[in-house]
């Protein structure tokens, strides 16, 4: 699959294909989807040699599931063009990120999934919400969520949510890099090079301990992919002096050497923290173990979350340095409170 994935994007092409009968790709195609790269691996699979590819039926639902993907993007291109159309009107700038922001760094950006659009309107987030939150609306400090013409939108009053110090400090470069945003030709803002790369680290972060949502293997296409465009763009030693004064420059490197362990690419200039080969063994033992915890947490019992947040922890415990304080705190309080409560519990 990860051959595919690169053959898809990278157009490198598969060493030693295996012959298509002996490929489970009922299997892999729900692994894919899982881990939202199914657009990506069927991209490759198009460029292989007829026999190579899956049989018939199989073929279809991939190309089903694909176009799905395709329809999705597609629409919500759409709908981004009537924002945009109607923030200008209201003199409205609207910058894009995340999604539809970095699938354009593909060769087919309708192959990047896409569940909502995130905006940031600057100074107009409240203006935003009153002119299109009208349906499904819910609201947090960080951004207002609503549906639009049928497609979920973030509106976002502060790029991440500010629990520590470092959240904060993330949010007040994110804020300070707005001077250096660049208009697209299709209308709408987006972040510069470095700013996009911080952001990325720190959603990279924010998943990393997060059991209801945990790590995708899309999380590291979408860095490996942003590197690899930007890397004529970004000098090591500015992202550098960024990255370590947010302290966030482990992470990155860990990040950084996942994407290049995954996509197959030399990404090396931008190195000067080494990371243990544990580390990105443990990040990689977490993406796969996704299909089995992809059920929203607080959907499971009490019993079923106490199992889950205590062998999740004590199994990836090597990424506790890499992980914000605070979380740390967080989880170990509450595995203490669940087995604190079942223990009550049992005892009454």
């Amino acid at each position: 699959m990860i051959a595919l994935i690169r053959y898809g994007i990278l157009d490198k092409k598969p060493d030693n294909i295996p012959p298509s009968a002996v490929v489970d790709w009922d299997k892999m195609m729900d692994f894919a989807a899982a881990q939202g790269v199914l657009g990506w691996v069927w991209d490759g699979i198009c460029k292989l040699p007829k026999d190579d590819q899956p049989p018939r039926q199989q073929a279809i639902n991939w190309g089903l599931s694909a176009q799905g993907i395709w329809d999705r993007y597609n629409k919500q291109k759409r709908v981004l063009v009537q924002m945009i159309d109607i923030c200008n009107q209201n003199n409205i700038r609207l910058l894009l990120f995340k999604g539809i922001a970095l699938s354009e760094l593909f060769p087919r950006p309708e192959s990047r999934p896409s569940g909502d659009i995130d905006i940031y309107l600057f100074e107009d987030y409240k203006r935003g919400d009153q002119i299109f939150a009208k349906e499904n609306v819910t609201r947090t400090n960080k951004r207002t969520g609503f549906d639009y013409q049928g497609v979920h939108i973030e509106n976002h009053r502060i790029f991440l949510n500010a629990y520590k110090k470092k959240q904060v400090n993330a949010i007040k470069y994110l804020e300070s890099s707005l001077k250096d945003i660049r208009l697209t030709k299709d209308g709408y803002y987006i972040m510069s090079p470095i700013a996009n790369i911080v952001y990325q680290v720190m959603h990279f972060l924010a998943h990393l301990d997060d059991i209801s949502n945990p790590l995708s293997l899309r999380f590291v296409v979408d860095f490996g992919v942003s590197m690899t465009h930007y890397k004529d763009y970004i000098h090591p030693e500015e992202l550098k002096a960024v990255l370590k004064s947010l302290k966030i420059a482990e992470a990155f490197c860990l990040l950084l050497r996942l994407a290049e362990i995954i996509m197959g690419i030399d990404l090396g200039c931008y190195y000067f923290k080494r990371i243990e080969r544990e580390d990105c063994e443990s990040v990689i033992n977490l993406i796969k173990s996704r299909p089995m915890q992809s059920v929203s947490l607080y959907r499971k019992s009490f019993i079923e979350r106490v199992k889950m947040y205590s062998s999740h922890y004590i199994k990836f415990n090597r990424l506790f340095k890499y992980m914000f304080q605070n979380r740390i705190e967080y989880v170990l309080k509450s595995i203490r409170e669940l087995f604190s409560v079942s223990v009550r519990r049992f005892i009454n």
